[in-house]
């Protein structure tokens, strides 16, 4: 079974709907397609007048800012095999390190600054803006079909979080930085 978690602010409530539908037909093509799969939206709540298939677990918003938020957002992670989040507008992203310590490879959008973040084939993959829901499937259903292919990109993201997306190393070259001035 492929189980993502997908990530929403509350900040795209506006256009939640066309967001929402895009998460589901991407989840629903690979469901039609024979594969089983899981998607756990954290982030809000779908629309009261969309009818939610039983492969996708909707958690509503969870706060880190409490032991039991921090442990079920850690338990999510660390039941996926991706963090998908096809995104229309992004600066940076830090739930791409986020998922990225937990060895998850990214799915997502190339688009601000996302590409800064997900370095294709390293810790995950970018797709463009007009990417359509068959685009994201395949590359998803070809990537389990190799699961040592998988693997390897896990370990990858996992790496670039050791070695590049956490807060250590992020101080360490804004020290370096100074330091030259």
């Amino acid at each position: 079974m492929i189980k993502g978690v997908t990530t929403a602010s509350t900040s795209i409530l506006d256009n939640f709907s066309a967001t929402w539908r895009e998460y589901c037909c991407a989840t629903k093509a690979l469901h039609e397609a024979g594969q089983p799969v899981e998607l756990n939206f954290v982030g809000c709540n779908p629309p009261k007048d969309i009818e939610i298939p039983p492969y996708i677990k909707c958690h509503g918003f969870i706060s880190k800012r409490n032991q039991e938020g921090m442990e079920k957002i850690k338990r999510l992670l660390q039941e996926s095999h991706f963090l998908f989040v096809p995104s229309r507008a992004e600066c940076f992203g830090i739930v791409f390190a986020e998922a990225n310590a937990f060895g998850l490879p990214c799915l997502t959008s190339y688009v601000g600054g996302i590409s800064t973040v997900v370095r294709d084939h390293i810790n995950g993959i970018t797709f463009g803006l007009d990417a359509s829901t068959d685009v994201y499937c395949d590359y998803l259903m070809n990537l389990m079909k190799d699961y040592e292919k998988y693997e390897k990109l896990a370990l990858s993201a996992f790496q670039e979080y050791k070695t590049r997306l956490n807060w250590k190393t992020a101080a360490a070259s804004v020290i370096q930085l100074i330091e030259a001035i």
